[in-house]
């Protein structure tokens, strides 16, 4: 079986204040560039991907593997202006046994390779802007021009175990750790390091189902952790 998928979005986010190096400034990167001029953010995202899954392989087996692209842009319209692209492509296996009728156990893996790329300039030359180079929670340096380009490049892999239960009540619980690190570099040329990030994150999920002739209810636990160094 195979699925396919394609989506685009156009967002433009108004007076958006501090950032001027980032496309997402949560996506947890603390080295970047930030300025106090509240600018309009124009950005573009594109995603594709496809899903491949096969039937059941001697009625306990099945395989699945996904892809996804993602490819976007982002601009802010206020000096210190910036032009940025980000590139994501992730890879993510799967494999689940059926013990029985009723009970599925499943793993998976994921692979996913990022970067993005962050170029700051002023359109009016005559007039150099205060901005500041994020260094951590409390940290930045405070300079004069027309900011800095940034290279960002990242990896990540995980893995994850789940099992399900189909009897009076539908059980399905799920784990996720997952190891990224991501290096921003200042400059494309004559490179020189910004910083490094390493993040573990875990996902844990419960569900919970009951179905009657009416009603079905549910209950829903996730857990989430991340810790950068």
């Amino acid at each position: 079986y195979v699925q396919g998928h394609f989506s685009y979005q156009r967002l433009n986010k108004k007076e958006a204040n501090y950032n001027a190096g980032l496309i997402d400034p949560f996506r947890n990167m603390p080295y970047s560039v930030a300025d106090t001029n509240s600018s309009d953010w124009l950005n573009q995202y594109y995603n594709l991907g496809f899903k491949i899954t096969t039937p059941k392989l001697a009625d306990i087996w099945s395989l699945g593997l996904a892809v996804d692209y993602d490819a976007n842009s982002g601009a802010k319209q206020r000096d210190v202006r910036t032009l940025n692209k980000y590139y994501a492509l992730s890879l993510s296996s799967g494999v689940i046994y059926s013990v029985d009728a009723k009970n599925h156990i499943g793993v998976n893996a994921l692979y996913k390779s990022f970067k993005e790329e962050s170029r700051n300039q002023n359109l009016n030359n005559y007039v150099n802007q205060t901005f500041f180079f994020l260094s951590g929670l409390g940290n930045a340096i405070e300079y004069v021009g027309s900011g800095r380009d940034m290279n960002y490049q990242g990896e990540a892999l995980g893995a994850g175990l789940q099992f399900q239960h189909q009897g009076d009540f539908m059980v399905f619980a799920a784990a996720n750790y997952t190891l990224q690190a991501e290096d921003a570099n200042i400059g494309f040329t004559n490179t020189r390091p910004g910083g490094s990030i390493l993040a573990k994150i875990w996902d844990v999920k419960l569900n919970l189902e009951k179905e009657t002739a009416n009603y079905k209810n549910s209950l829903q636990l996730n857990y989430h952790h991340a810790n950068s160094e």
